[in-house]
């Protein structure tokens, strides 16, 4: 046979054998599997320390034992027809944590992303699987295939046991949004969602403006007088000051915008989320940012979460990288700057007896013999605040009080109060004791007061505000400035020892 002819037949029986199978095919055929990908239609969490508050439009999803924090989110599964085969819950973490978070169910399909607060939330329903360790800037991966079983909405729920807060992107996070992975054995399906693979480097998450209202602008720009003071030096600020999601950081900014001023500190947590060098640029920057050459920062529990971060966005101002303690001058006075937020940031934490910080405090005091001394820092030695009182602080209060210190400032509980001069057990001491201001009204959610321990003599909660010092050459003056709109305030004077 010409071999030409041949070639023409096999090919002619190819296509003919080809339309039949075309005509006795099902046209919904696929291969063996099918797998999309989901993110959340709403997502949120709740917070015990503000039960009020609502959390749905924040970029990060959180979960802590104390106080309780619980991340809720709700998928909607569509698509498939055959059965589900397996079902994984990826989440970008932010923050590392050694316990991690586990994944529980929830029935309840009533809350909304805009609406859930502690105090009106569902409880979660049963465990699903746990997480393990978690490593900030990695993807997490927990199977959840027990629970998702074919097309529907689900609502997770995701706790912990741990009582160092976890940060998760959240939904408005839109580079690391959550994610639920399906897969069924066989069906036909909708459009997929693209499937988003995890990045092959774990750079910092780009972070998306919040999508409630704008922050409104700084009231007006630095005056004119501002920094300059005549007469004797002032120095303002705060703790607890930046929430991305939150106007307080806006509100206190412009305080400092309307208030003569020799310097600034802050008391910790500066950037109250997970201080990483993201939330400094988008959340700090734009507002006490603004006055970066007059700060004499300390470091928080939330600006170690983002270790090394914090001595990257201060730079030589936090003092010596991974130490953040260090002192200065402001006219007579002498100002103590000391880091009891250093998890992540020296280990053990140097707040201990005999510790490097501990012992550098010592010979920071004997090295200076000025009249007035001044120490900041962030968890405070007594606090009638949600947090309450941390006795691992006794140690530089003990230093102080040696050495005859006369103003303490911390933050960490987010509220205002004054104590009456004490010892560093608590002990009203009017002649050589220590007054104690506790300052973390700087931005963060606002929270209510336990009851009130000894000594202390003035409690503001709900409102933020600044501090004012005015520092003579023997004594002081003090004045709590509340932001815009509120009333609430405190001031008076006090002598040196």
């Amino acid at each position: 046979m010409n071999p030409s002819f041949r070639l023409k037949t096999i090919l002619v029986v190819l296509v003919v054998v080809g339309l039949l199978m075309s005509f006795l095919l099902p046209a919904n055929v696929q291969a063996a599997s099918t797998t999309l990908t989901f993110n959340p239609v709403a997502d949120a969490y709740i917070n015990q320390a503000s039960p009020n508050s609502n959390y749905g439009t924040n970029k990060a999803l959180r979960v802590d034992n104390s106080p309780l924090i619980h991340s809720y989110l709700r998928f909607d599964v569509t698509g498939f027809s055959g059965a589900i085969t397996s079902a994984t819950l990826k989440i970008y973490a932010n923050s590392s944590q050694s316990t991690g978070f586990a994944v529980d169910e929830l029935s309840n399909n009533t809350w909304t992303e805009t609406g859930i607060k502690y105090n009106n939330a569902p409880a979660p329903g049963a465990a699903i699987n746990k997480s393990g360790a978690v490593k900030k800037g990695k993807w997490v991966s927990v199977d959840v295939s027990s629970y998702i079983t074919g097309n529907g909405t689900y609502n997770l729920v995701l706790v912990t046991p741990s009582a160092t807060q976890l940060s998760l992107a959240s939904r408005e996070n839109k580079t690391y949004a959550p994610q639920l992975v399906v897969s069924s054995a066989a069906g036909t399906s909708a459009s997929p969602t693209p499937t988003l693979d995890p990045p092959s480097t774990s750079p910092t998450p780009t972070l998306d403006p919040p999508t409630t209202s704008p922050t409104p602008p700084l009231a007006s720009p630095i005056p004119t007088n501002t920094p300059g003071v005549s007469g004797d030096p002032v120095l303002v600020g705060a703790g607890d000051i930046s929430i991305c999601s939150l106007a307080g950081r806006t509100e206190t900014a412009a305080l400092l915008a309307q208030t003569p001023f020799s310097a600034i500190f802050t008391a910790g947590d500066n950037s109250n989320e997970d201080g990483t060098l993201a939330e400094y640029n988008d959340c700090f920057t734009p507002t006490w940012g603004q006055y970066m050459k007059y700060i004499h920062p300390t470091a928080g529990n939330h600006d170690a979460d983002g270790y090394p971060d914090y001595y990257t966005y201060f730079g030589a101002a936090a003092g010596p990288a991974g130490e953040g303690w260090y002192s200065y001058d402001l006219g007579s006075w002498h100002i103590i700057m000391l880091n009891t937020g250093c998890t992540g940031m020296v280990s053990p934490c140097n707040d201990a007896a005999g510790s490097p910080q501990e012992l550098w405090l010592k010979a920071d005091l004997a090295a200076h013999t000025n009249k007035c001394t001044m120490a900041i820092m962030h968890q405070p030695r007594f606090s009638s605040g949600y947090h309450g009182s941390y006795t691992a602080q006794q140690p530089f209060w003990q230093d102080l009080y040696n050495a005859g210190a006369d103003v303490v400032v911390d933050g960490h509980d987010h509220d205002y109060e004054r104590f009456a001069p004490q010892d560093p057990t608590g002990k009203a001491d009017p002649v050589n004791g220590i007054r104690e201001f506790v300052v973390g009204t700087g931005g963060a959610e606002h929270r209510d007061f336990n009851a009130a321990i000894a000594n202390s003599q003035v409690r503001i909660a709900n409102v933020w505000g600044i501090m004012k010092f005015t520092l003579h050459s023997s004594s002081y003056d003090w004045q709590f400035i509340p932001v815009a709109g509120q009333t609430a305030t405190d001031s008076g004077s006090a002598s040196c020892h």
